[in-house]
């Protein structure tokens, strides 16, 4: 299993979450969409890249400047997980490109326009066929439904709803804020908290006592940042380097990961790797990862049990276990 630390969510009678008579934060869980539920990140990234290169492919002939096309990584920077104009605008400021926001007449030489052409490329390829749902994910969310938690969809998405219900499963989750709730507030978007907080508000739960699922960097800056209790970075792309840097305390391959917790496998000793899980997720200032070895920089008292752990080497017959003394 490729995780970078403990799952931190348990089984549940009700509302809240509990571990052998202690209760633990967890009370809801808030997904991103794409790339965490659905394999619509692609569908967005083939859009962003047609119009972004129509667009450099016009500037370039009108310069003299040499094309230089959008690209993968462009997308993972500027792009994914932000509102449409706020990619466009994080886009231009990477290349250079000063852009009006909005042109009477010819307007796709503008944020606005950009954004208008990339959505309309979006919304053509939306349909049950063209949808792929996650299953490891709809099983996490099934799961966690299942033990009492309340779930959400936090996405800048305007065709959030549309995917929900082309993929089937928009009964799986209590509330929806998505790039026309952020549109119809003001609230900002990610890589700021604010459509997660909203999530939350809604389900009248506290930031601390609510997950966050993400795939995206800025929205894992965005859970971080509201104070979430736990974010879950979903590494679908190799970024998981990128996604720990910006602050989620687990990543995983896929949810299918996390259900071996969920479904109760661990047993009586279930709360014990909660509880460890919990630790190592707040101890991310206290052990720094590098290729093939763990530095302990701070030691810290309490956290004494799960660094041992963290330092202990096997092969099978003979172990060994460091401490920071």
């Amino acid at each position: 299993m490729r995780a970078h630390a403990g799952p931190g969510l348990a089984e549940s009678s009700g509302g809240n979450v509990a571990t052998k008579g202690k209760e633990v934060r967890f009370q809801a869980v808030l997904f991103d969409l794409d790339g965490v539920l659905t394999a619509t990140a692609r569908l967005h990234e083939a859009a962003w890249k047609q119009t972004f290169d129509a667009f450099l492919e016009r500037r370039a002939a009108r310069t003299g400047e040499d094309f230089q096309p959008f690209t993968s990584d462009d997308y993972l920077r500027y792009v994914d997980g932000r509102l449409r104009e706020d990619g466009v605008r994080s886009f231009m400021l990477a290349r250079g490109i000063e852009l009006p926001e909005q042109v009477v007449g010819d307007d796709e030489e503008s944020v606005h326009g950009l954004a208008e052409r990339k959505n309309g490329l979006v919304e053509t390829l939306i349909a049950p066929a063209t949808i792929e749902v996650f299953p490891g994910s709809v099983a996490v969310v099934k799961a966690v439904r299942a033990r009492g938690l309340m779930t959400a969809v936090v996405s800048a998405s305007a065709n959030c709803r549309a995917v929900l219900e082309a993929g089937g499963i928009s009964e799986l989750f209590d509330t929806v804020v998505d790039g026309v709730v952020i549109a119809e507030t003001g609230m900002r978007g990610k890589p700021a908290p604010d459509s997660f907080l909203e999530a939350a508000r809604r389900l009248d739960v506290l930031p601390e006592r609510a997950v966050v699922v993400e795939d995206a960097v800025a929205g894992v800056r965005a859970g971080r940042e509201g104070g979430f209790g736990l974010v879950i970075g979903v590494d679908r792309r190799g970024s998981t380097g990128a996604l720990r840097q910006a602050g989620a305390h687990l990543v995983v391959a896929d949810l299918w990961e996390l259900i071996p917790v969920l479904s109760g496998q661990h047993g009586p000793k279930l709360h014990r790797l909660l509880e460890t899980a919990q630790n190592i997720a707040t101890a991310q200032d206290v052990i720094i990862q590098e290729p093939w070895k763990l530095v302990v920089r701070k030691p810290v008292p309490g956290l004494a049990p799960q660094l041992e752990s963290m330092l202990a080497l096997s092969n099978g017959f003979l172990g060994v276990r460091g401490t920071v003394e």
